[in-house]
């Protein structure tokens, strides 16, 4: 067996639908509004992701009374959001806008 065999024998390949998702869902309810909520921004750690969801908020504040923004960063673009930032952003913020830079 080759080396190149051998390599394609130990690889592991994953679906692309997420890890763990399994059967139906939809996406949340869109608000009609931000007036008075406080966005919730999370970052995928990619060069510019952090720059790019401050310019939306900022657009966004000057439609908009929003109430405030906490932002997070996930640890790695190719990891789910850590346990921590879901649990604050369930607790302070009623929407939640991300997105990937470079």
């Amino acid at each position: 067996m080759t080396a190149a065999q051998r390599a394609a024998r130990a690889m592991r390949l994953l679906p692309p639908t997420g890890w763990g998702l399994t059967g139906a869902f939809s996406a949340a309810p869109r608000p009609t509004s931000f007036e008075g909520m406080t966005l919730g921004l999370l970052a995928n750690s990619k060069a510019n992701s952090a720059a790019i969801l401050d310019s939306v908020a900022a657009a966004l504040a000057r439609r908009h009374r929003i109430a405030g923004v906490v932002r997070a960063s996930k640890a790695h673009p190719s990891l789910p959001v850590s346990e921590d930032v879901l649990a604050m952003f369930a607790q302070h913020v009623q929407v939640v806008l991300t997105a990937i830079g470079d």
